[in-house]
């Protein structure tokens, strides 16, 4: 964020997301199982990759506005892929609910309880075919 006074700039504030170790976790616990991550984000290329890597994601689409996230659903169902969504964002919610695909929302706080289950939840509903 720039910062100014009048037509002077005055500071610059770096802002940015916190991976949390349960996120990890959860990634990790999602690929052991077989299961391909894909982190679909409106976050800029660069925020995404490096949040991606650290959480041990390999495959990132970035700059992904909410109506595009259907497309890319819509795009790994007629691939036949089996698709659902954990996340925490509301337009997660509406590219899942247009396509008929699961969705499992996060707690704000992403307490690793709410990761979990919803890990839980999603996989045994993707091994079992809905």
């Amino acid at each position: 964020m720039f910062f100014s006074l009048g037509d002077k700039l005055s500071g610059i504030i770096a802002v940015s997301d916190t991976l949390k170790e349960e996120s990890k976790d959860a990634v990790k616990e999602l690929l052991q199982m077989g299961v391909e991550v894909i982190m679909l984000t409106g976050d800029n290329e660069k925020t995404a990759s490096a949040i991606a890597a650290a959480a041990g994601i390999d495959r990132v689409v970035a700059d992904v506005l909410p109506a595009d996230k259907a497309m890319q659903i819509r795009t790994l169902q007629q691939q036949g892929r089996k698709v659902l969504m954990v996340g925490d964002a509301p337009g997660d919610c509406d590219a899942a609910e247009k396509n008929g695909v699961h969705y499992y929302p996060i707690l704000v706080n992403h307490e690793k309880e709410s990761w979990d289950e919803a890990i839980a939840v999603a996989f045994g509903k993707l091994q079992s075919g809905e």
